[in-house]
């Protein structure tokens, strides 16, 4: 009985960081639809500088061809040189996104 006391305390006394912490996650959920909202908008005005600019430097990203692009210079030629060609009409258009936090610092994106 005195440690279910105990258990009890410690969940009352710890639930005001409850609200905190989903009120933190929210902001990082708004955050990184900003970021798919501004993918978005580099891509359809193929601004592909602007959309270089949202990958991390030393990025690894495989292209829909299978191509494995290393680093942002990478990412920003190979995809001006697709825009400049079969994508210059494309328009992006996402129709949901999805986050799940895997941890406290890693997301899980899905964007249809």
């Amino acid at each position: 009985m005195k440690s279910l006391f105990g258990f009890a305390v410690g969940l009352i006394l710890l639930s005001p960081l409850w609200p905190a912490s989903a009120q933190d996650n929210a902001k990082d959920i708004e955050a990184i639809k900003q970021i798919e909202s501004r993918w978005q908008e580099a891509w359809n005005s193929h601004d592909m500088k602007a959309l270089a600019s949202l990958v991390a430097e030393d990025v690894d990203f495989i292209a829909v061809a299978g191509t494995w692009l290393k680093g942002r210079k990478a990412f920003e030629e190979h995809h001006a040189t697709r825009h400049a060609m079969q994508f210059k009409e494309s328009v992006w258009e996402a129709t949901d996104v999805e986050v799940k936090f895997l941890k406290s610092d890693i997301a899980l994106v899905h964007v249809r």
